[in-house]
């Protein structure tokens, strides 16, 4: 590893794990080359890295809980979002008429998923046929591969309404959000073990769009709740109601978007100004 060869000179190595990696490995729904890949990491790799680390940071409190029942200290590192320029000029970057004539506005939703989330596309996939039946001016965007494809290339979606992209390096997904931004983001999770220790990072990702969100409700999204968002119960129907009032007004969309916008900037100013366990600044 490199940072054997390099230890001396380093002030310290510090690790951030911001899943349940035993969850995923065990219990969760990815597909068995992604667990292996994650094992791999995860376990194997880790056993080398160990005996270098100064700190292990969580993302969240959940994490933390975890791996200390398990014999590991750590120190929870809230996530940091980009600096408030970046997330305001989303946003400005998209026209916000009063209001839409829905018969003629030409609208993209998108869902973008990992391949831990196939509960999800499960989920949505109901909403959409019955969402963009009776909105054909709507497009919607999924992210995903495997099982899930197929999930959405089974259903009763309308090809020209429905895109599917393989899932994106990291590095070429931000790049690919920053230039097509987009009016609707869903970001449904739920309660499992994988689910339940996730951060609400998701917030970032729909604020860099530019859109109004659709979230699940709970605590993950609870953190940094703003008065107008949609945190909803798993149930059908209220999620086709409340996309339906974003797809008909944007003044609703656009009043949405700003209450996510709002809440990753309150996400900022909630994390820390250094990195626990190594004094360095992270703002």
């Amino acid at each position: 590893l490199w940072l054997e060869k390099h230890q001396k000179q380093l002030s310290g190595v510090g690790l951030l794990i911001d899943d349940d990696i035993a969850a995923i490995i065990i219990a969760g729904e990815a597909p068995i080359s992604y667990k292996l890949f994650v094992s791999y990491l995860g376990l194997l790799l880790l056993n080398r890295l160990n005996k270098l680390l100064s700190v292990v940071w969580v993302s969240t409190p959940k994490l933390g809980a975890i791996l200390s029942s398990a014999g590991c200290k750590t120190e929870l590192l809230k996530p940091l979002p980009p600096s408030p320029e970046t997330v305001s000029r989303a946003l400005d970057k998209l026209d916000f008429p009063a209001q839409v004539d829905d018969s003629d506005e030409s609208l993209r939703i998108v869902y973008h998923a990992t391949v831990t989330h196939y509960e999800g596309h499960k989920f949505l996939r109901p909403v959409m046929e019955s969402v963009l039946t009776r909105h054909p001016n709507v497009s919607f965007e999924v992210f995903g591969r495997g099982k899930s494809k197929r999930l959405w290339m089974t259903s009763n979606i309308n090809t020209k309404q429905l895109e599917y992209k393989a899932i994106l390096p990291w590095n070429k997904y931000l790049d690919y959000c920053r230039e097509n931004p987009a009016d609707i983001a869903l970001a449904p999770l739920f309660n499992s073990d994988v689910d339940n220790a996730r951060s609400d990072t998701k917030r970032i990702d729909i604020a860099r769009l530019g859109a109004a969100a659709v979230f699940s409700e709970g605590s993950i999204y609870a953190r940094c709740r703003q008065m107008d968002e949609f945190l909803l119960p798993n149930h059908p129907p209220l999620w086709e109601k409340s996309i339906e009032e974003l797809v008909i007004d944007a003044a609703v969309r656009h009043k949405h978007a700003e209450a996510t916008r709002k809440s990753v900037l309150q996400m900022r100013d909630n994390a820390q100004s250094e990195f626990p366990g190594i004094t360095h600044s992270c703002r």
